[in-house]
């Protein structure tokens, strides 16, 4: 495509936050100022893998998807409008509402903090400045899945050792949207958006031990009661989490359901993959 006032691309999102920080990313995301049909277009003239269709409530079509999606070299693309909007404040976090002028070479930052957020390591909500989650819950794709990437952002920020600071009304809000869709919506989440979110990090011991240890914080053993159940499925091989509190017990080795043996104090998880956690034992009064 040629450069012109109808035919800017940017990048947004994930990538653009990922290359503020010196990495490269997975997720390559962008936005076109022409229709999705002339990408489509373009793609086919030049013999790329393309898919084109409506997402969304639009009269025609307004996405493309570039390459195969069964592995990690594929873009996906929306209309300009679809993010650059008033709407995008219903999107997930300011530090991914950056577009990339691939054009103009210069950044946007459409809430005015991301690129701050970035810098000082902050994880805000993208509807931070209006001081209401109302909005932004009532928004999402299905309820409950911006609130739980809020978490996966949250604790993998603690695993690579560069923790996120928060705001502690935010978060509280969150915790009690995820308890709500964990009530209302756990079907969907279970049988697809938790897996999404959460795969990368389950499938390590550091993961869901990070990720435990943030749920006990907020809401100690009986709120990590109602995440196993969304947990267990996506674990995989990691056979140690039997020893982790189920139905109401904490290692199920070391505490009977009459409670006559004393719980045990989970030492730190291993790193390796599959490794089991020790558990020590406390001696009987």
């Amino acid at each position: 495509m040629e450069h012109g006032k109808d035919n800017l691309c940017f990048l947004i999102g994930g990538q653009v936050r990922d290359i503020l920080q010196g990495k490269v990313s997975k997720d390559t995301d962008f936005n076109y100022a022409c229709s999705a049909q002339a990408v489509a277009m373009v793609c086919v003239k030049n013999k790329w893998m393309v898919k084109y269709k409506t997402i969304g409530p639009a009269a025609e079509p307004n996405y493309v998807l570039i390459g195969d999606e069964q592995t990690d070299a594929y873009m996906e693309g929306f209309p300009l409008s679809f993010n650059a909007t008033a709407k995008c404040f219903k999107g997930d976090f300011r530090q991914n509402m950056l577009f990339y002028d691939l054009v103009n070479h210069v950044i946007l930052d459409k809430s005015g903090h991301g690129i701050t957020d970035i810098r000082e390591r902050i994880l805000r909500v993208a509807c931070a400045l209006v001081k209401s989650l109302d909005d932004w819950i009532a928004s999402d794709i299905t309820f409950g899945l911006k609130a739980l990437r809020y978490v996966k952002f949250l604790v993998r920020s603690r695993v690579d050792g560069a923790p996120l600071s928060t705001d502690k009304t935010e978060c509280s809000l969150i915790v009690a949207a995820i308890r709500k869709a964990f009530e209302e919506n756990a079907q969907a989440l279970h049988s697809q958006w938790f897996g999404i979110v959460f795969g990368a990090m389950l499938s390590t011991a550091t993961g869901v031990c990070a990720l435990r240890s943030w749920v006990w914080e907020e809401g100690g053993l009986s709120w990590w009661l109602q995440w196993l159940p969304f947990v267990r499925p996506k674990v995989g091989n990691l056979q140690w989490l039997e020893d982790l509190p189920v139905n109401g017990l904490v290692g199920r080795q070391l505490m009977t359901k009459s409670g006559t043996t004393a719980p045990s104090k989970r030492k730190k998880c291993q790193d390796n993959v599959g490794d089991k956690p020790k558990f020590k034992r406390r001696r009987q009064a």
